[in-house]
């Protein structure tokens, strides 16, 4: 076998990097915690504990999408290497000041101000994460093989789920047993002090994790040019439209459904968690199964199955009511699980279509496209919330139909032309020569590449 033809670009030896890959899954296990605790479900039980509206929190929890504008400067800073030297005091710092959100709820101040302050810590905290994570996802998916990046995605998520999945379950636990003493105050300090530890334990697996050098020719391509090399990709502006539609009909509805589940729906944390695990185990199970489909299937295919199946996750959302919460969320869910694995692994496309040097830049030009649609959608539609909430009282025609239920069957209506483009326009695009070699990005490996080359293609082991 002539290991050093171009169709085998990258001669690395990935044995060599088995210990970061390892750490890679620990590491991203333990930002999932943080992230479980400052967005989703547990921001919204933060929020409206100290007032904070319904809309306001659905805008915080989006907040993040806005500024990932900030991840221009990573493709210039993605140059500076290694890149670990800033990636790591840049991820602390978000970090601490994630942990800052608990501490809110004991400030004697007005609520609006809290709101001024969630406002300001959750944007400048997204800020930091947008311009560190393109660079920080770049630098460890060079380190697994390109064949294998699917499946090893879906490891990745499996590991942080089943992780997330007793996580989530001892903390909410701790939240109601302390709201239920009338202290929920001593929760929050208790989680901001978990935060900080898994600040600690994080730095530790970034600082030991190695990082593969670059030539310096590479590290000297402007800014300027990769992104506009990038971006003149049509591949990628096929997958950019497709991503942006998405982002769009995501935005409109799900992040209205945190405190739907907490105030219409009724649910408390413990049950909230309780129900959370049996969806982690299912959505392990899906994502193993998806990650090895994607071994030996074209990856716009598990886009092509994945978008119907959210389009029926949301027009079931439209018949979630408080009489039927219980098991219409748990059906809502199970679609939503199978449809965000598909599209999530599906999503790896990108480096596929990207060569190797630019994963950064597209990266970068993704999130931020994605991003600001995401932000920006939701504050549209923020008033429709309202409106429909406050104005109308929760009534549609005369009969109850909740805000949360609209927005739903609006994603579903709107989702149908993301259906009309992936499966026209988008398809032929990708299909055409869509698992092509990718370029040589110029890395280089110390002395395992003749050692590479001597043992043939190296399978990618986690």
């Amino acid at each position: 076998m002539n290991t050093s033809s171009a169709s085998h670009p990258a001669k690395i030896n990935y044995e060599k990097y088995r210990v970061t890959r390892i750490l890679y899954v620990i590491e991203a296990m333990l930002e999932y915690f943080i992230t479980i605790l400052t967005s989703g479900a547990y921001l919204a039980k933060l929020t409206t504990s100290i007032g904070i509206s319904d809309s306001m929190t659905a805008i915080l929890s989006t907040l993040g999408s806005m500024a990932a504008a900030f991840q221009v400067l990573s493709v210039y800073l993605s140059h500076k290497t290694p890149v670990k030297k800033w990636v790591i005091p840049l991820q602390a710092t978000n970090q601490l000041m994630l942990s800052m959100l608990y501490l809110i709820p004991f400030l004697s101040v007005d609520k609006r101000y809290m709101g001024i302050m969630f406002f300001i810590i959750i944007f400048c905290a997204h800020s930091l994460r947008n311009i560190f994570i393109p660079a920080k996802t770049a630098w460890f998916i060079r380190l697994v093989n390109p064949k294998s990046r699917g499946f090893f995605t879906a490891i990745l998520q499996s590991v942080s789920l089943i992780g997330g999945m007793i996580f989530t379950l001892l903390t909410s636990i701790i939240i109601d047993k302390y709201e239920k003493a009338g202290n929920l105050k001593a929760a929050f300090f208790t989680l901001t002090v978990v935060i900080l530890s898994l600040t600690v334990l994080h730095c530790i697996t970034l600082i030991f994790s190695k990082e593969k050098s670059r030539k310096r020719k590479e590290v000297e391509i402007k800014l300027k040019e990769e992104l506009k090399i990038v971006i003149n990709n049509k591949k990628f502006r096929k997958l950019l439209v497709v991503n942006i539609l998405w982002a769009a009909i995501n935005s409109i509805a799900t992040p209205f459904y945190n405190t739907y589940q907490i105030n219409e729906l009724g649910f408390s944390m413990t049950f909230i968690s309780t129900i959370n695990i049996g969806f982690t185990i299912f959505n392990i199970v899906v994502m193993s199964f998806i990650g090895k489909i994607s071994l030996r299937t074209p990856l716009v295919d598990l886009l092509r199955f994945g978008y119907p199946i959210a389009i029926i996750s949301f027009v079931i959302m439209g018949f979630c009511t408080p009489q039927n919460g219980t098991y219409t969320f748990i059906i809502f869910k199970v679609f939503n699980i199978v449809a965000s694995s598909a599209i999530t692994i599906g999503g790896t496309a990108i480096y596929q279509i990207t060569p190797t040097k630019y994963h950064t830049a597209a990266i970068a030009l993704n999130t931020i496209f994605v991003g600001i649609v995401s932000f920006a959608v939701t504050l549209i539609v923020a008033p429709l919330f309202d409106y429909l909430k406050d104005t109308l009282g929760g009534k549609l025609f005369g009969k109850t139909f909740y805000a949360q239920q609209t927005l739903s069957v609006i994603s579903a209506v709107i989702g149908v032309m993301l259906l009309i483009y992936v499966y026209t326009f988008f398809t032929s695009a990708m299909r055409s020569n869509t698992d092509e070699a990718e370029e040589d990005d110029g890395d280089e490996d110390d002395d395992d590449e003749k050692s590479t080359e001597s043992n043939g293609t190296e399978k990618s082991k986690v």
